[in-house]
């Protein structure tokens, strides 16, 4: 837009900024000058060139394969490209990636004629890290609204941009502005999102929050809405009993389950009488099960009076993700008083395993020590289970049961690192490394404890000169932590250096950075928080591509059923064209799904079945701009930038916190509820090209 009709926005006149009478005047002369000299009629002319993705573009492939190697050098050019598509891609690809060679090739294109181009700058903007107040800065100097372009989109994004680089004090400042109409949806939208951004950083404060509880009620639309209340739900510190009585309505009456399920979590901030007796009452009448299971989650911060009365009734809820998690209510918040109940309700056949299992582990968890008698019948059942069952998911939830009395280290080390079952071998590590780290270890082995450290320390070796991914991940953990037991426990490192040194890249790169940095620990130097990238090892298989049409949608058959899923190349071409490759090479059939997080995710794709299966090959992370806002999203599992390669999740619901962090690349168009049937263990059966 011409400098002349760039106004002081409102965002800008709540900040108070002082500017002299002198440099006034110097700009109003300066606004003149140059009013003159625009043709009459252009001054509010937006250029109209269409921005289309074009896959079979030879140009907007180039682009996408410069996105994929991390050629910046190359890319720069394209963002002064005449054609606003090759400047949409080219800003959109550093969405994906941080330079600081783009930041001011980025800022210059926040004043593009075409929108779309302007809020793919400004998205990959609040992409760079790390987050930079200089940045913030910059981005609030290009946030010029008037009354002619306040209906913008890219407002938004720039706005959320903010929220993702600006200092603290920005955050006071935007929360302040209240003279955006209902109508500006973007403005309010993304004022919501600029505040959760913030947040998510750890930056807030009662501004915000106060702000964010306006934009969640009211008439104004869901995406206004959702963010607001995703930040309360998440992020917002306690709220008192004013700000719950104006969310109570959203729990009991809004039609939307999206805004109900983070009701449900914004009114245990303020855990009284009252918010219990609306959680109890909606939990009674919700028909969403991801409703229900948070309300359940919400209990965990009310007393266990509170727990004791609701829980039960939900450990044979209809859904078994629900009765999941009212199990593990009992295991974070329960009380020695009733943990031989929860042994009795363990022994319910009725229920399913993993809902028993979880009961034992409460049991086993909250179980006076003195118990002796109750406590080697718990333990002898879970050791007589884990002899009958074949179903590995079964046995390794029974080790993290058996985990909770840390004097089963060495049962564990039996049954689980003795296993030809590779889940089972990494749950049992997993299992050890839980009863390392508790913060009452010495308390409890009390005259033992330097010898249990010992004896952990032994396991944690050989798990990891084991050469296994998994054992040697979960090993790593206790062994990086600060004010480390461990440090005295290996004076010689050599058998860990060796280990690191043959560990195949990129295959068992999580592995490999969880081990450097129990070295480095152990050692007394720092930890390392940035890897570089693997090498670069999958090109973009642009016949894939092109055999799966414009629109590819795949099917993926299930033990619970079918799940169409529509991909979206345009955003996401690499991770597209690697999903599609493995589906016609039927890499997925048969493998399970081994994660399943309630009213989260699901997860498979991993050949080992525990999370820690990968392949001689990884593929760069794409992070297009889409809000993980809602159900039914797929996206890559990842150890990391640019580490994803063949294991996927879909949401049960939305999952803000992931936005700009990993890769959605497509969404369930038929079979959300198989999705939400799915339980660990189910297989995929395979993965269809339609």
């Amino acid at each position: 837009m011409p400098l002349a009709n760039r106004h002081q926005p409102p965002y800008f006149e709540a900040m108070n900024f002082f500017v002299p009478c002198r440099v006034f005047f110097a700009l109003l002369l300066l606004i003149t000058v140059q009013i003159a000299c625009i043709p009459p009629g252009l001054q509010d002319e937006e250029d109209n060139t269409r921005v289309s993705i074009d896959l079979k573009d030879l140009t907007t492939r180039k682009l996408a394969e410069f996105q994929d190697l991390r050629l910046t050098d190359s890319l720069l050019p394209y963002l002064e490209h005449e054609n606003a598509s090759y400047r949409y891609f080219a800003a959109s690809a550093f969405g994906s990636y941080s330079d600081e060679e783009a930041r001011l090739p980025l800022v210059a294109l926040l004043d593009d004629p075409q929108d779309l181009v302007r809020s793919a700058a400004a998205y990959a903007l609040g992409q760079q890290l790390p987050s930079s107040e200089r940045l913030g800065e910059e981005l609030i100097a290009n946030f010029r609204l008037d009354s002619a372009n306040r209906s913008r989109e890219s407002f938004s994004y720039l706005l959320q941009a903010i929220g993702k680089q600006a200092s603290e004090r920005r955050l006071e400042q935007l929360a302040s502005v209240k003279n955006y109409a209902d109508r500006d949806t973007n403005l309010l939208a993304g004022t919501a999102w600029s505040i959760f951004y913030f947040a998510r950083r750890g930056l807030l404060n009662e501004a915000g929050t106060a702000r964010a509880l306006e934009l969640s009620i009211g008439d104004h639309a869901q995406e206004i809405r959702y963010p607001a209340l995703a930040y309360l739900a998440r992020y917002a510190p306690e709220l008192d009993g004013d700000q719950v009585a104006k969310l109570s309505p959203i729990l009991s009456d809004d039609p939307s389950a999206d805004l109900r399920m983070l009701a449900a979590l914004a009114v245990a901030k303020s855990p009284n009488q009252n918010s219990a007796t609306l959680i109890e009452q909606q939990l009674g009448r919700e028909k969403d099960w991801r409703v229900r299971s948070n309300l359940l989650g919400a209990l965990n911060r009310f007393d266990y009076t509170v727990i004791r009365r609701i829980v039960p009734n939900y450990l044979d809820d209809p859904h078994e993700l629900v009765a999941q998690r009212a199990a593990g209510i009992f295991v974070n918040n329960g009380s020695p008083e009733d943990a031989t109940y929860y042994w009795k309700m363990a022994r319910d056949s009725s229920l399913t395993w993993s809902v028993r299992y979880k009961l034992y582990q409460a049991a086993n968890q909250h179980l006076p020590v003195y118990f002796s008698d109750y406590r080697g019948s718990i333990n002898y059942q879970l050791q007589q289970r884990f002899a009958q069952t074949e179903d590995v998911y079964q046995k390794t939830a029974i080790l993290e049961s058996l985990a909770a009395f840390p004097w089963n280290y060495r049962i564990i080390q039996d049954l689980g690192l003795n296993s030809k079952l590779k889940p089972v071998n990494t749950a049992a590590v997993r299992a050890l490394a839980s009863i390392s780290g508790r913060d009452d270890f010495d308390e409890f082995f009390r005259s033992s404890n330097r010898r249990v450290r010992i004896e952990l320390a032994q396991a944690f070796q050989l798990a990891i000169e084991s050469g296994d991914a998994g054992m040697i991940y979960e090993a790593a953990q206790p062994l990086s932590q600060p004010d480390n037991p461990y440090l005295l426990a290996y004076p010689d490192l050599n058998w860990a250096k060796t280990t690191l040194s043959n560990l195949p890249l990129p295959e068992m790169v999580e592995s490999y950075r969880a081990l450097q940095n129990a070295i480095n620990q152990l050692e007394g130097r720092p930890q390392m928080t940035e890897f570089a990238p693997p090498e670069y090892s999958r090109p973009i298989d642009w016949e894939a591509l092109t055999a799966a049409g414009d629109a590819p949608i795949i099917r993926i058959h299930t033990s619970k059923g079918k799940v169409d899923l529509a991909l979206w190349p345009e955003l996401a071409p690499n991770t597209v064209s690697n999903l599609l490759r493995l589906a016609k090479e039927e890499f997925f059939n048969g493998k399970p799904f081994h994660r399943v997080v309630p009213n989260f995710v699901v997860q498979g794709g991993d050949p080992r079945g525990d999370g820690y299966g990968s392949v001689d090959f990884s593929i760069r992370t794409e992070t297009p701009m889409v809000h993980w806002d809602r159900s039914g999203l797929i996206g890559m599992a990842s150890a990391g930038r640019d580490t994803e390669s063949i294991q996927f999740f879909i949401t049960h619901s939305g999952t803000p916190h992931l936005d700009g962090n990993y890769t959605a690349f497509g969404a369930v168009t038929e079979g959300q509820e198989v999705v939400d049937a799915l339980l660990v263990g189910d297989l995929i059966e395979r993965v269809e090209i339609r």
